[in-house]
């Protein structure tokens, strides 16, 4: 297996120090580091194009989704990991605007970094499940009109199914809140991940995030 190539870009010399530590390994091996995106593009040109790149949000006014847009329209296949020390509602959406792979909190432990580092690469989007609750308790901008469920004709159960999905719930536990059982859900999961056009349960939360689908009157139990 080849090596995936890294870049560390934002934060502070301490943070990406830490994340050395972390990610340099056989897997994965840090190509280089910046304190702001604004040089990336012709950094890049000099050391070849990374798989990833780790944004870690600076304590400056640099605005992350600028990052991301910029850093995308460098690079369209390289994936954007934004990391942030505190959870910011309106960053989260904006980053989601502009591309991004995934956004994650500082205080993640390795092991789930480096877990959803290999889920991004593999094309999944992954976010700090604090962003999912949220988005379901009214704190996140919604930017579609409440039109979705009747656009795709999800049934009820269907829609409960997806509010598990944004509590980021496991089949196991789906079905002992929904009160059914584990091959229920693998059905109505089907139907759903058919019915909204995404390939599996992360690419149907993000759909649900950015459609707005958790004010449409959908209800969750538990």
């Amino acid at each position: 297996m080849s090596q995936v190539k890294i870049y560390l870009v934002g934060g502070s010399n301490l943070f990406r120090h830490g994340l050395r530590s972390y990610l340099d390994s056989d897997t994965f091996v840090i190509e280089g580091e910046l304190d702001s995106y604004a040089d990336f593009e012709q950094t890049i040109q000099d050391s070849g194009t990374p798989d990833l790149v780790l944004y870690a949000r600076p304590h400056s006014a640099e605005d992350p989704a600028a990052a991301v847009r910029s850093i995308n329209e460098a690079l369209p296949d390289t994936h954007i990991l934004v990391m942030a020390e505190s959870l910011v509602a309106e960053e989260f959406s904006a980053c989601l605007g502009a591309g991004v792979s995934g956004y994650l909190l500082s205080d993640i432990s390795k092991d789930a970094l480096l877990h959803s580092m290999q889920l991004i690469l593999l094309g999944e989007k992954v976010f700090a499940t604090e962003l999912a609750k949220l988005w379901m308790n009214g704190g996140l901008e919604r930017r579609a009109t409440p039109v979705r469920k009747l656009e795709h004709n999800l049934t009820g159960r269907e829609s409960e199914i997806l509010g598990c999905l944004l509590e980021g719930d496991s089949n196991k536990l789906i079905a002992r809140r929904l009160e059914i059982t584990e091959s229920t859900v693998k059905i109505h999961m089907k139907s759903l991940l058919r019915k909204i056009n995404v390939q599996n349960r992360t690419q149907a939360a993000i759909w649900a995030m950015e459609s707005g689908f958790a004010g449409n009157g959908m209800t969750v139990n538990g």
